[in-house]
Order: structure tokens, then C-alpha cells, then sequence
């Protein structure tokens, strides 16, 4: 009996167990490979994203700039206002001196 347990169980045991190691391993790595897919998907699905940031970023900049670029021509216009008063009252004090000096 002893012969045939060492002969015979121990060799089957030894066989089917590494038969289920392989078979184990084999699912182990199909496993994986199904994570390694989901997270490479998850990936790309991120990189979308990111990308969609970046263009909505460009565009908020872009903006921005706008409108950062109609205040500084809004501030500009008022400067010119003023200076164009400013010199339309010189202008008419000069003239209202000449027609005076004209005058006498």
C-alpha cells in the first residue's frame, strides 16, 4: 500500500496540482490583462478630460485677454475724452485771447 501511495497518489497529486497552478496562473493573467484593459481605458477616458480642460483653459485665457484688451481700450477712449476737452477749452480760450488782442 505504502508502494502505491508513492507511486501512484503522490505523482497524481503532484500532476494535477501543478496542472492547477498552471490553470491558476492562466486566470491569474487573464485577470490582469482585464485590469491592465480597464485601466488603460480609465487612461484614455482621463486624457479626454484633460484635454477638454486644456481647451476650455485656452479659451477662458483667450477671454480674458479679451476682455482685459476692451478695458484698456475703454480706459484709453476716456484718456482721449479728456484730453480732447482739455484742448477744445484751451482751444477756445486762445481763440477767445485773439479775437481780444483783435479787438484792440
Amino acid at each position: 500500500m505504502s508502494d502505491y501511495i508513492d507511486n501512484v497518489v503522490i505523482k497524481l497529486k503532484r500532476k494535477y496540482s501543478k496542472d492547477e497552478l498552471v490553470q491558476s496562473m492562466i486566470k491569474k493573467q487573464s485577470q490582469l490583462e482585464l485590469e491592465n484593459g480597464m485601466l488603460k481605458s480609465e487612461r484614455d477616458e482621463l486624457e479626454y478630460e484633460l484635454n477638454q480642460i486644456k481647451k476650455m483653459d485656452s479659451k477662458t485665457k483667450r477671454d480674458f485677454h479679451q476682455k482685459l484688451y476692451v478695458k484698456n481700450t475703454k480706459k484709453e477712449l476716456k484718456a482721449l475724452r479728456e484730453l480732447c476737452k482739455k484742448l477744445k477749452k484751451e482751444n477756445q480760450e486762445l481763440w477767445g485771447k485773439l479775437a481780444q488782442s483783435n479787438a484792440t
